[in-house]
């Protein structure tokens, strides 16, 4: 499917996410180092997958990408992050419970600050962790 920003561009299609190899990936999804994505979408909960979450709320919200995500919890010493609901991000250290994995067509809804990338659905979070 063309992406949303820039429709010469393709963002994936139904069903169906896009992955970047090679050298040169989307600035949205350059992860800082020795972080990974690890969880394509996690059903989550008013609760929140994580415990003692943080949420980046308006600091992030109009230009949420998952870098940009992930380097405001590593910034912050977290261990995990989280997008959802296209302009939402989340930072913990610990799940309150094991997450469980939904289908991709629940985190489909698109960046605010890239269109053309998927960040989260609703109460779906794509999850993100710092290796060991």
């Amino acid at each position: 499917m063309p992406c949303t920003g820039n429709s010469s561009e393709f963002c994936g299609g139904p069903d169906r996410i896009q992955i970047f190899m090679g050298p040169n990936p989307p600035r949205a999804v350059i992860l800082p180092a020795g972080w990974e994505f690890t969880i394509l979408c996690a059903q989550d909960s008013p609760d929140r997958l994580f415990v003692n979450t943080l949420i980046a709320g308006p600091e992030l919200a109009a230009t949420d990408t998952p870098a940009a995500c992930v380097g405001f919890c590593a910034d912050k010493g977290f261990t995990k992050a989280a997008v959802e609901g296209g302009d939402e991000c989340y930072c913990g250290n610990e799940f309150r419970v094991p997450p469980t994995e939904i289908s991709f067509g629940f985190c489909r809804l698109p960046c605010q600050g890239a269109p053309g990338v998927p960040c989260g659905g609703v109460f779906g979070a794509q999850v993100y962790e710092l290796s060991s």
